[in-house]
């Protein structure tokens, strides 16, 4: 039995999922640096984020790669007003 590694991404997505935001942008921020054109990263950057900062980043995700609907997803979630 061999158990690889997580990849960082995977790891992000794993701090990203137990709630550790700060942990998950951290990681997220880390993978952009070395690949500033990931669309993946951008959008779940921007999904960590929750603010307007991060609406741009899925907006950038959704330039690189047009035709995933998930980034559509994203943008229309983060972008509606918050229900009082």
């Amino acid at each position: 039995l061999s158990l690889e590694p997580m990849t960082s991404f995977e790891q992000a997505l794993s701090h990203h999922r137990r709630g550790d935001t700060a942990g998950a942008v951290a990681l997220y921020r880390q993978l952009l640096a070395a690949q500033p054109e990931n669309a993946e990263v951008h959008a779940y950057l921007g999904t960590a984020l929750n603010n307007e900062e991060g609406l741009a980043h899925i907006r950038r995700a959704i330039a690189l790669a047009p035709k995933n609907p998930l980034f559509f997803l994203f943008a229309a979630n983060l972008a509606k007003p918050a229900e009082a």
